[in-house]
């Protein structure tokens, strides 16, 4: 009875660190993709990137002098590596929904605190819409008039839902910072989802977009709880099979191509090793699905985390690295993959040393714990 005891004690303090290990492995790496992606994102073919950077980039290590010298003296002078706009909007998410969880605000009150923290930071000059974090057009616009909308509609149920449901809404903008859901409802899938997909409705109202938010949050949040790789993206299918077919038929052509991918790779080879090699079929094939789904519009980027998350499984360092070396949205498409597998693995994928050089480190760290700390409410 004593060691029943003794076992039983050691999982009630082990469980919270592991909560905490798993969203920090979440956030680090959705971060981390995201910032080795910004310096690949407009280059048009994988051949361009590796001609620019031989050794590919799986640090910021591999930066080139110029990739520094384009940024804010704030980041270049230290070489702090800094994120685009896909991870400033989704930290303003987190804390948020953190602060809505602890008010306990329902839907309307959280999208109004929310947009509040959009509308504040574009005044800010290292906030979301910087122009070196390369923001969206989409997200500019809406959030824009959010802000002449916001001081005399809302007390309005709903009036924050600005971007029409229709095909001109459907880019990625909204489903980069979806991830967060997930996170702080990782025991609720379904608010997960339903919350994440209402919350497009500020910048991109299209199905499909509201289908790619509905499927990150929950792939996240099934994720946390260590759920089968498989049944993770099973979930994530009919999450986004709600809102609309084309982005779930998308999401099984990923997985299809993922496991087919599986087969054309060399156990004795690293994927980094055999992504450099032009005339690899792995590398063939890798060029031939990102050529698929470019990642500019929401269902090919959730596509590609899709695809990538089925493909590398627990291995954070190799969906981060196939995600940062495609020839389209490259940030979108590693952070995307980077939360995914972080969350699923949980692993320390890359040393406190290397994770400093990034943009925000030690706050990304503490909004973590701040998730983590939730579960006392």
């Amino acid at each position: 009875m004593k060691k029943i005891v003794f076992w039983a004690s050691l999982i009630f303090v082990f469980l919270p660190a592991f909560g905490a290990q798993r969203i920090q492995s979440c956030m680090l790496a959705a971060a981390f993709g995201d910032a080795l992606g910004r310096v690949t994102e407009f280059i048009p073919t994988t051949v361009r990137i590796f001609e620019k950077y031989p050794r590919g980039v799986r640090t910021f290590d591999d930066f080139l002098d110029s990739d520094w010298r384009s940024l804010p003296v704030v980041f270049s002078r230290a070489k702090i590596a800094p994120y685009t706009d896909d991870t400033a909007m989704a930290l303003l998410v987190l804390d948020a929904l953190i602060e809505a969880v602890k008010n306990s605000y329902d839907l309307d009150q959280t999208m109004g605190l929310l947009t509040h923290k959009l509308v504040m930071d574009m005044d800010n000059p290292l906030g979301w819409s910087a122009s070196f974090r390369a923001p969206g057009n989409c997200c500019i616009t809406y959030v824009k008039k959010l802000a002449r909308k916001m001081p005399q509609n809302n007390h309005i149920r709903g009036w924050w839902r600005v971007s029409p449901a229709n095909g001109k809404t459907g880019g990625c903008g909204s489903v980069m910072r979806a991830y967060p859901f997930g996170l702080v409802f990782a025991d609720d899938p379904e608010k997960a989802k339903t919350w994440a997909a209402e919350h497009s409705f500020l910048t991109h109202g299209d199905p499909s977009a509201r289908a790619a938010c509905a499927a990150m949050a929950a792939g996240v949040a099934y994720a946390m709880q260590n759920k089968e790789q498989d049944f993770v993206i099973d979930q994530m299918i009919l999450a986004s099979r709600e809102y609309d077919q084309a982005t779930a038929d998308n999401m099984v052509s990923a997985y299809c191509s993922a496991q087919e991918a599986k087969k054309l790779l060399k156990p004795h080879e690293s994927v980094f090793e055999q992504l450099r090699q032009p005339d690899s079929m792995f590398r063939k094939h890798h060029d031939l699905f990102f050529k698929r789904f470019l990642g500019w519009s929401a269902q090919d980027a959730i596509a590609g985390a899709v695809y990538l998350f089925a493909l590398c499984g627990s291995d954070t360092k190799a969906a981060i690295y196939l995600g940062v070396h495609t020839p389209g949205d490259s940030d979108s498409i590693a952070t995307l993959a980077g939360a995914l597998v972080g969350a699923y693995s949980h692993e320390r994928f890359y040393s406190d040393t290397v994770l400093r050089s990034m943009e925000n480190y030690t706050y990304i760290r503490t909004l973590a714990k701040r998730v983590d700390e939730l579960r006392l409410y």
